[in-house]
């Protein structure tokens, strides 16, 4: 179906789509695709639509549908008032679906693909990428619809609630204690558990085998759609040497104190409230939301190691690099094998310019490259003016900064980051934590009261403002802008 054809019949230069920025190719991120349709089987109905489209600089935009986030997250609200426990139901069946995948994940690490025949490593290509693609669906198919839309039911819910206590003016500080996660992030608990191994007191033998257990659990932190570091025993032991006796022993005091002093002032608040039922649950669906949402990133990264090792083997087959089988994607491969060459390289090459995924509810998935993929995307969507001085989001995390803006699209971009500059990203993502560690703020484009910028800016302290749709548009390298996170209102100043 030509781009034109695509957009008339589903209509999709007429809806409204939260675009996600990442830093990612075609093969890695082509498997969540399937996360829009196949939780359908469970909750009953599922979005039309999802798109993704990719550009030469390896940078990613994924795009879900508003409208279709709008019914889903209200029929879930709806089951909820009927059923307290459909949450807790929510959480086991992808809970189980974990424990799937982590099976799964455990077997491909230990079989030597080179010795599977074509058709052998296929299927278990899809064995592993049918456990991937179910958690990652159940993980976020409501999730996602959720948290991306609270600022027009949850905020007004519990400003209407806290406003009725007389507390007002104290919205935003009492907000934000409400919706506070209880767990820790992996970024933290990673951080945690190194800090953990720094303080034993062992010899250097059995200091490297916890070394080498913390890389087997940690292998992928830092790990995304595009680049798949695999790290090993020495990564982290380089990483342990830097840290001393002195900030490991802090880290832990911190850490354990910061999580306590959180769920403590949380729990004494809602007391202090006398919080209906109803709002009790909203708060332990953000906390399940939350917990889901960090897990789910965790597969994701280790998914995308996973991944790598198909990817490997299919490139010796396919007598391609590595690097161009970013450029392919799985339910394809068998057809590839068999592909002429000059063909593939030529299909390879075009899809490095631009490549574009659409899938749809009942007529599969679509994929464009090169001029059609372009195409695709500008009758979509529309052209965003940067002559905007002032933009505004939701809150995440409070404070006011000034500094200069850093857009943080790709891994390779974190590199410009400077101690005191504010990050302006589409969405942040656990591979970014350096970069985010010496931001004074964050802005992001999309994301909701769950995300990772929304997390990890509370941990760190700093200034977030999120959803606000256009920051990446607006704003360039450069800029001196005010983020005035008590208000929601980015500011440029010069």
């Amino acid at each position: 179906m030509k781009p034109a054809q695509l957009v008339k019949k589903y209509g999709l230069n007429k809806l409204n789509w939260f675009r996600k920025g990442y830093h990612g190719v075609l093969h890695f991120h082509y498997p969540v695709h399937r996360a829009a349709f196949e939780f359908r089987k469970f909750f009953g109905t599922s979005h039309n639509v999802i798109m993704d489209f990719f550009d030469s600089k390896e940078h990613g935009e994924w795009s879900w549908c508003y409208e279709d986030s709008v019914r889903i997250r209200d029929l879930f609200i709806r089951k909820l008032k009927a059923n307290p426990k459909y949450l807790d139901k929510l959480v086991d069946i992808w809970e189980e679906k974990v424990i799937i995948l982590d099976r799964v994940i455990a077997r491909v690490i230990r079989i030597d693909l080179k010795k599977l025949s074509n058709q052998e490593l296929f299927e278990f290509y899809k064995k592993f990428d049918d456990a991937y693609g179910e958690e990652f669906s159940y993980g976020i198919a409501i999730q996602d619809p959720f948290t991306m839309t609270t600022e027009e039911f949850l905020v007004p819910h519990f400003d209407k609630v806290i406003s009725s206590l007389g507390y007002k003016n104290r919205f935003i500080e009492l907000y934000t204690i409400l919706i506070q996660p209880v767990n820790l992030s992996f970024v933290k608990a990673e951080a945690l558990d190194l800090a953990k191994i720094k303080l034993k007191k062992t010899d250097p033998k059995l200091k490297q085998s916890l070394l080498k257990e913390h890389s087997k659990k940690y292998f992928w932190i830092h790990s995304n759609y595009a680049y798949i570091p695999w790290l090993d025993a020495t990564y982290f032991g380089q990483q342990l040497n830097k840290l001393t006796l002195q900030k490991a022993k802090v880290a832990i005091e911190n850490t354990q104190y910061q999580l306590r002093k959180s769920g403590t002032k949380k729990k004494d608040l809602i007391k202090k409230l006398k919080l209906d039922s109803w709002s009790k649950t909203l708060i332990r669906v953000v906390e399940a939301f939350a917990y889901m949402q960090d897990e789910r990133k965790k597969y994701s990264m280790m998914s995308n190691n996973i991944i790598g090792l198909f990817m490997k083997e299919y490139s010796s087959r396919l007598k391609i690099s590595f690097e161009e089988m970013k450029y392919t994607y799985i339910d394809e491969l068998p057809q590839l094998i068999s592909l002429d060459k000059v063909k593939l390289k030529v299909l390879i090459k075009k899809r490095k310019q631009a490549s574009a995924v659409v899938a749809t509810r009942g007529s599969g998935i679509f994929v464009y490259e090169g001029p059609d993929a372009k195409k695709l995307k500008k009758l979509i969507y529309p052209k965003t003016s940067n002559s905007l001085e002032k933009i505004s989001g939701m809150v995440a995390s409070t404070g006011i900064a000034k500094g200069t803006v850093k857009v943080i699209l790709t891994f390779q971009d974190m590199k410009k980051m400077k101690k005191g500059n504010i990050i302006i990203a589409s969405m942040t993502r656990p591979e970014m934590i350096s970069a985010m560690n010496k931001a004074s703020a964050i802005v992001t484009d999309e994301g909701g009261i769950t995300s990772h910028a929304a997390i990890i800016s509370r941990e760190l302290k700093i200034p977030c403002i999120i959803g606000t749709k256009v920051a990446t548009r607006v704003f360039k390298d450069g800029d001196m802008v005010e983020v005035d996170a008590n208000n929601g209102i980015v500011r440029k100043l010069r």
